[in-house]
């Protein structure tokens, strides 16, 4: 399982930060494939958070027991 990990921020400044995770559940994604795909779904994020701004990003592989929601 690829998870796109980010860090999302609201205005005030980093002490009101936190780390955010979506899960791409395709077996066939591969972490490049999630860098590809990342820009679109931050943005679908954004448009449901607002206020939030994306500070960081990235793609990694996680377990199927270390993934939360």
């Amino acid at each position: 399982m690829i998870a796109l990990v980010f860090m999302a921020c609201l205005p005030n400044g980093a002490s009101d930060c936190r780390e955010q995770q979506l899960l791409f559940s395709s077996e066939n994604l591969t972490p490049y494939m999630c860098l590809m795909q990342a820009q679109p779904e931050l943005a679908k994020w954004t448009a449901g958070h607002p206020g939030w701004t994306i500070a960081k990003w990235g793609c990694r592989r996680v377990a199927q027991g270390e993934a939360s929601l």
